[in-house]
């Protein structure tokens, strides 16, 4: 039997894998799946419904007076034309978007399925790798349209002050069948301004979502190949879902206000397509919220790891410390401070005499020979005897 090689690794990994096999992430898979479905149903119905738009277009304008001075059309060879055109031009964008959905909806559910399998060696890095890929590409369309967009911008803020100049304070442009447009060079230049500002403003916005987009996956695969937790754009990429996610909810209300009008105002054939971009930006809505609560889930779960108070090493129990010796008053003096430095022990070199010899023993009071008194000297005063 093989040992398995060890793997430096496998507790990052542990903590990513115990993340992302939350149902969270199989819910975004699964609503990927459906934003793919619904999409490839949008356009084809809004293909097919072409030809209809048409002719309910010309029927509105016919009602308004509008068509008194327009040639007569071949309703039938213009239908036509509109018909092959946008299936033309629908299948390219379609089977892109398709494609890019359904393969962001295949790396969720190989980061679920994967991080749910409990052997060591299952690794969701394949769907990870496959979401900072497409986050890559992402930004790369994004810079280039942020440079179009400051372009735009500029141009805008240019000319403004030329249209300005040029159009005056009113001019009256002709529409014809009786329609005039009344136009105030302050006010179109206003609008100019108003324009470039938010296209700055949206250009920031997207530029801004992608990098911490590709932050936010980088990191997760760093994490996961590398001693060092990693959660940086994971917050602020959650953050901007849930910008996004308001303004879906407005784009949800916006739709809901075309298939009123569409139905109110004789253009039937649209309904169909109005309840179906319905049905989608809902499901944009419901997309960005969970992502945005994996991104943002994901920021707190390694913050806990890396700084959690639950930690041995940040707080927690204590082991009790050792108890104070019992303090004696009389001890002071005869036992060696427990708390002071130890006291090298005295050095015996054997030739050393342990007695001084001022300690020999007092003479005796009478001498042991004679018995006579002595005086407290070394010898006896009467019979010379050593004492």
């Amino acid at each position: 039997m093989y040992e398995q090689p060890f793997n430096p690794y496998a507790s990052n990994l542990a903590a990513v894998k115990n993340y992302f096999k939350k149902p969270r992430v199989l819910v975004i898979a699964i609503l990927y799946v459906l934003t793919a479905i619904v999409g490839i149903i949008h356009s084809l119905v809004s293909s097919g419904s072409a030809t209809g738009f048409i002719s309910d277009l010309m029927k509105y304008l016919d009602k308004a007076g509008l068509t008194k001075n327009m040639p007569p059309m071949d309703m039938e060879s213009v239908n036509s034309a509109v018909s092959q055109s946008s299936v033309i031009s629908m299948l390219p964008s379609l089977i892109i978007s398709a494609a890019v959905t359904l393969l962001i909806a295949a790396a969720f559910f190989i980061i679920y399925f994967k991080s749910r399998n409990e052997s060591a060696e299952s690794t969701p890095s394949a769907g990870v790798t496959i979401m900072y890929v497409l986050s890559i590409i992402s930004l790369i369309f994004i810079i280039i349209g942020f440079i179009g967009m400051v372009v735009i911008a500029a141009i805008l803020f240019i000319f403004s002050g030329a249209v300005a100049d040029s159009i005056g304070n009113s001019r009256i442009v002709d529409l014809g069948n009786g329609y005039q447009l009344n136009l105030n060079g302050s006010a179109v230049a206003t609008v100019m301004i108003i324009i470039a500002v938010l296209l700055l403003i949206i250009a920031a916005f997207l530029l801004f979502t992608a990098i911490n987009k590709f932050r936010y996956y980088s990191s997760v695969r760093t994490s996961i190949s590398s001693v060092s937790l990693q959660s940086g754009g994971a917050k602020p990429y959650g953050v901007m879902c849930v910008i996004s996610a308001v303004f879906s909810a407005f784009g949800i209300l916006g739709s809901i206000g075309s298939f009123l009008f569409f139905g109110n105002s004789g253009f039937s054939s649209l309904t169909g397509v109005s309840l179906i971009t319905i049905l989608g930006n809902i499901l944009t809505f419901a997309t960005l919220v969970v992502d945005a609560k994996i991104a943002l889930g994901y920021k707190k779960h390694i913050d806990e790891l890396m700084y959690g108070y639950n930690e041995p090493t940040y707080g927690g129990s204590q082991p009790d410390a050792a108890p104070l010796p019992e303090y004696r008053q009389d001890a002071v003096s005869t036992e060696q401070n427990p708390y002071s430095a130890p006291q090298p022990a005295p050095y015996n070199d054997g030739f050393t005499q342990t007695s001084q010899p001022n300690d020999r023993p007092a003479a005796p009071a009478v001498c042991p020979n004679c018995g006579a008194p002595t005086e407290g000297g070394a010898f006896c005063g009467n019979c010379g005897t050593k004492l």
